[in-house]
């Protein structure tokens, strides 16, 4: 059913989004957490030239379409002797077999704060710097998957499979332009 622009869930979602705090979703719905992702994949993409897909995606494949963000990091990223966050199990592959360990992650205060932290994050080590360069989504996938961000050996091929899904209005295969989406496809 179409969803009232008017109706007071509407409202306090629009003005949510607006103010850059995180938004309802159901998680592991994929629809409800693409349109609560989107503000923030789309400042992300503005800050740092990623496809705004990409950035979804990783999300949604850290996640579970948002399942599991323990203290609110949709990107797993690791603590690496920063404070706060918190210690959790996580999988890792040593020699091409997973293995479960405990790290330590960062936290955040919601979705929006870890779509912030995540863009900092890629643009403060070298590492990501191919992946930042890279014009489209295909280059950025393929720099994602050399960069070492997940030990996983389909990462990235599950990430971009993730991401092709994801419908953006415009094409936003350059980084000099930021896709608009109007409001209403955003919810």
């Amino acid at each position: 059913a179409p969803v009232d622009p008017n109706s007071p869930e509407q409202i306090g979602a629009d003005t949510m989004a607006a103010l850059g705090k995180p938004q309802n979703y159901t998680p592991g719905d994929r629809e409800s957490f693409i349109a609560a992702m989107m503000p923030h994949a789309m400042a992300v993409s503005e800050q740092t030239g990623l496809d705004p897909r990409l950035v979804i995606a990783q999300a949604a494949q850290e996640t579970g379409w948002g399942k599991s963000a323990p203290n609110n990091n949709y990107f797993g990223i690791k603590s690496h002797g920063k404070s706060g966050g918190g210690s959790f199990a996580t999988t890792e592959y040593v020699n091409g077999k997973p293995v479960t360990i405990n790290d330590s992650f960062r936290g955040y205060g919601g979705m929006g704060e870890s779509a912030a932290g995540y863009a900092e994050f890629l643009k403060e080590n070298p590492r990501y710097g191919k992946m930042l360069a890279a014009g489209d989504l295909d280059g950025q996938l393929a720099a994602l998957g050399a960069s070492g961000y997940a030990t996983g050996p389909n990462y990235a091929a599950s990430v971009g499979s993730i991401a092709r899904g994801i419908p953006v209005p415009s094409n936003p295969a350059s980084n000099t332009a930021t896709p608009q989406i109007p409001m209403d496809q955003l919810m």
